[in-house]
């Protein structure tokens, strides 16, 4: 977790906890812009922005200079946010925060509408289809060892089920009448399929390369 989750998520945890730090600071102040947030006589910015404006023709600057104080913080944050993600010493020891868009690609998966057999009826995407193959096929290494003296790990199984389907957050899914119409749309699909996963396999954290290759679609070969 430390050597490869973590380096690829802590960019996007500081970037998220600013941005909803800022989003904080700024909802706080039209809540009680509205008279709605902390009353009277604890200060808050908005309620003071709210009175400030029976002053504007003869102290126009209480309003702007509230203005300027909550907007100069909500850029403070922001700002302190890309310093703390550019300096050296933000990273842990040994850890490497080189960012790798391997993981948001996967995230793309609940997107990509396949097509099944039911699809007329239930749409399902790949990664609900990937989650049922992956228990099947942890169900039935499970039965073949069991009932019938193998030797399969139910944990790999389950897992390359997991992946299996991976390379179509690059390609979306093709009907199978589509893809098995001739044997030049195979091949092209194919083609485009291994493009895909050469992508994928680049875009893996070199840290976390051994671990990911191991359960992702087999390189083509070539």
């Amino acid at each position: 977790m430390f050597r490869h989750v973590l380096p690829n998520v802590a960019p996007s945890i500081i970037v998220v906890a600013s941005l909803q730090f800022s989003s904080f600071i700024v909802a706080e102040a039209a809540i009680s812009f509205l008279g709605f947030g902390v009353q009277p006589p604890t200060p808050a910015w908005g309620s003071m922005l709210s009175e400030s404006r029976d002053f504007l023709y003869v102290a126009w600057w209480l309003a702007a200079f509230l203005g300027a104080a909550l907007a100069l913080t909500a850029l403070g944050v922001n700002s302190a946010r890309r310093l703390a993600a550019r300096h050296p010493g933000s990273e842990a020891p040994g850890l490497s925060m080189s960012t790798s868009h391997f993981f948001a690609y996967l995230s793309r998966m609940k997107f990509i509408r396949r097509w099944g057999l039911m699809h007329s009826t239930y749409p399902e995407n790949i990664q609900e289809h990937s989650l049922r193959v992956a228990q099947i096929a942890h169900a039935l290494a499970i039965i073949r060892n069991r009932l019938f003296g193998g030797d399969v790990s139910p944990e790999r199984a389950a897992t390359l089920a997991l992946y299996h389907d991976t390379s179509e957050v690059l390609t979306g899914d093709l009907p199978s009448p589509v893809k098995e119409f001739n044997p030049e749309i195979n091949r092209a699909y194919h083609a485009i399929e291994a493009a895909s996963k050469e992508k994928l396999f680049a875009l893996i954290p070199d840290r976390a390369e051994a671990g990911l290759r191991a359960v992702l679609p087999a390189r083509p070969a070539g």
